[in-house]
C-alpha cells in the first residue's frame, strides 16, 4: 500500500483519498502501476501498464497521463471521451448565502436529514446514489450524511455522501426530473455543506458537467481544472 501511496501522492480528488485512508474501496499494484476502484470510478497511477487495464470492472476511468489515455483508447476502443470539472479544494463559502440558498425552498417542499426514519425511500435509480457505496444502511447513518427534499412525503432532490474520507466527503447531487430548476439541489447542497464545515469536515465537489458546475459555483467552489475520463 505505501508504493500505492506515492504512486498517488499528488492526488487532489477525494476517492482516492478514501482509498488511500482506508475509509472506501480498493487498490490494485501491479510491476510499478496501481489502480484505485471507488463506485463507478477507477483511478491509474505509476507506469502504463495494459494488463492492470484487464482488471477494471467500473465504467468511468481517470488516468493519470497522456500514456494511460493512450492505452486505454487501445484496450478499450468503444469507450467514450469525456470531461469532468475539477474545483479547488481550498473552500471559503460565504456562509450567508449558503444560509439563504437552504432556506430558499418553495410551497409544497421541506428539507430532512437522511435518518434512520427516511433512508429506505431512497431506493430509485435517481437517489440510488446517495447510499449506494456503504456497506448497509446503518453504516451510512454511522459514516456518511446527506439531506433531501420532501414532496408529499416522498424524496424528490438531494444532496449526499458518495464518498468518505477521514477529512471530508465526495458530494452526490440529484433531483428527479420533474421537479427540477426549483432550487431544490442548491439547498440540499447548502445544507450539507453547512453541515460539514460545522464538523470540521471538507465537502468535496468534483462536476460532471457544466450544469454541476454552474451549481458548484453558486455554493461558493471555485473552478480548477477540466480533465479526462473514459466512460465505457
Amino acid at each position: 500500500m505505501e508504493r500505492i501511496r506515492e504512486l498517488f501522492q499528488n492526488a487532489q480528488d477525494s476517492m482516492v483519498w478514501s482509498c488511500l485512508d482506508g475509509s472506501m474501496g480498493k487498490s490494485v499494484y501491479l510491476n510499478d502501476s496501481a489502480q484505485i476502484t471507488l463506485g463507478d470510478f477507477c483511478f491509474l497511477a505509476g507506469k502504463p501498464n495494459r494488463e492492470i487495464l484487464k482488471t477494471i470492472e467500473v465504467p468511468i476511468i481517470t488516468p493519470d497521463d497522456e500514456a494511460w489515455q493512450q492505452l486505454i483508447e487501445e484496450e478499450f476502443p468503444d469507450a467514450k471521451r469525456a470531461l469532468r470539472y475539477a474545483t479547488k479544494k481550498e473552500y471559503s463559502p460565504n456562509i450567508e448565502k449558503l444560509r439563504k440558498l437552504a432556506s430558499a425552498l418553495s410551497e409544497g417542499y421541506h428539507i430532512e436529514r437522511i435518518d434512520e426514519s427516511n433512508i429506505s425511500l431512497l431506493c430509485e435509480d435517481w437517489s440510488r446514489d446517495f447510499i449506494s457505496l456503504f456497506e448497509n444502511e446503518e453504516d451510512y447513518l454511522k459514516r456518511g450524511r446527506g439531506f433531501i427534499a420532501i414532496h408529499r412525503g416522498k424524496p424528490v432532490s438531494g444532496a449526499s455522501s458518495y464518498s468518505v474520507y477521514r477529512g471530508g466527503i465526495e458530494i452526490e447531487v440529484d433531483t428527479k426530473p420533474e421537479h427540477r430548476r426549483k432550487g431544490l439541489a442548491a439547498a440540499c447542497s447548502a445544507r450539507l455543506i453547512l453541515s460539514c464545515l460545522a464538523d470540521g469536515l471538507l465537502p468535496c465537489w468534483d462536476a460532471q458537467n457544466l450544469m454541476s458546475l454552474s451549481l458548484a459555483e453558486k455554493l461558493g467552489y471555485v473552478f480548477s481544472h477540466a480533465y479526462p475520463v473514459w466512460v465505457r
